[in-house]
């Protein structure tokens, strides 16, 4: 879910700031922006929206808001709209900056995301090589498996290859941020 509001925060913080270019207010600018927003994001403009339309402060409805998603990108949006209200004068130009703030923090999530992945991928294939490396030269000269599995050192040293590995990957997986 945090995913599909960060993707849709940025357009409708678009059309917020359109509406406030057209001379609206920014309770009107959020009021004209709800219905055009996507799933998440449209149920929590309306119910800001509905809180102002209410008598409620439009700083409030907001702080309810961040306060009820405790999403980064949302306690972005919020404070930008706050400074927009509390500060007046180009509030077209304070959001439409603020959208593309949340719009490269999105993106910026995406690149990490990609990152950590592939990570991930390369963990796995360094993880695997060396066992497969030893089955395939088991494979291809069973003498070689044989000497090392026959000796007590060979099969110490596989132990320890085996535990070093495994350790590893854990390592690996813990920087890239799947194992907390």
């Amino acid at each position: 879910m945090s995913t599909q509001i960060e993707r849709a925060l940025p357009e409708v913080l678009d059309d917020v700031a359109g509406a406030l270019r057209s001379g609206r207010s920014l309770a009107e600018a959020l009021d004209q922006a709800a219905p055009h927003a996507t799933g998440p994001v449209a149920t929590d403009l309306l119910e800001v929206v509905a809180k102002v339309a209410r008598g409620a402060p439009l700083s409030g409805a907001l702080d309810e808001w961040a306060g009820r998603r405790r999403l980064p990108s949302v306690d972005l949006a919020v404070a930008g709209l706050g400074v927009a209200a509390a500060v007046g004068g180009s509030q077209a130009a304070v959001v439409a900056d603020l959208a593309a703030s949340v719009r490269d923090r999105s993106a910026a999530g995406d690149e990490l995301r990609a990152a950590a992945t592939q990570a991930r991928a390369s963990a796995a294939v360094l993880v695997a090589a060396p066992v497969g490396f030893a089955l395939f030269s088991g494979v291809v000269d069973p003498r070689t498996l044989a000497a090392t599995v026959g000796r007590p050192w060979g099969l110490v040293s596989i132990l320890v290859g085996l535990v070093l590995d495994v350790a590893g990957g854990w390592w690996m997986l813990r920087l890239s941020g799947r194992v907390r």
